[in-house]
């Protein structure tokens, strides 16, 4: 159910339950409920290759009260009700003092809508990113984050509870 846009209404008018179901009833259902929001993340550590980008899986659902996420594309997040989203992911990588890494949110398969990259801790080798961004998407547009490492070799994305690895979105207008 999508949000009406508030109507004028004029002297005389007839107002039928259809009118006031859309603009009143289905109005307050959505903000009782909460705009469209999802968050997602990895039960499990994922291997990313050296020197290549890699798409993020998310096996699991904190919440989705707009049907975003899907078993059958479980790297996505699906716009599904037109509007402005705060889109948001956070990942742990595994220590390795050698490289850089790097996150990134792409529309649709193809458009870079915001990224982080940096070098390592060269004492510590622990690396966390977190990345968010404020974007226009329309229904059907999904967003799915990439990572890049070049350690030298296969390193993980941590699973560690409630941090790492998780995608989340939220309509906010």
């Amino acid at each position: 159910m999508a949000w009406t846009a508030p109507r004028t209404w004029v002297v005389g008018e007839l107002i039928s339950a259809a009118i006031m179901n859309t603009h009143i009833r289905d109005n307050q259902i959505q903000l009782y409920n909460g705009m469209p929001a999802a968050r997602v993340f990895h039960s499990v550590n994922q291997a990313i290759n050296n020197n290549a980008l890699t798409v993020l899986t998310f096996d699991t659902e904190r919440f989705d009260n707009d049907t975003i996420h899907d078993g059958v594309n479980p790297t996505r997040l699906t716009c599904v009700t037109a509007g402005k989203y705060q889109i948001t992911a956070n990942i742990a990588w595994a220590a390795n003092v050698n490289g850089r890494r790097g996150l990134w949110l792409y529309l649709n398969g193809a458009t870079t809508i915001a990224g982080v990259q940096q070098p390592i801790d060269a004492v510590a080798g622990w690396g966390e990113q977190s990345l968010s961004t404020l974007y226009d998407l329309v229904a059907t547009d999904f967003v799915e984050t990439q990572v890049y490492q070049n350690s030298g070799g296969a390193l993980n994305i941590t699973a560690s509870l409630n941090y790492s690895p998780e995608f989340m979105m939220v309509k906010v207008g």
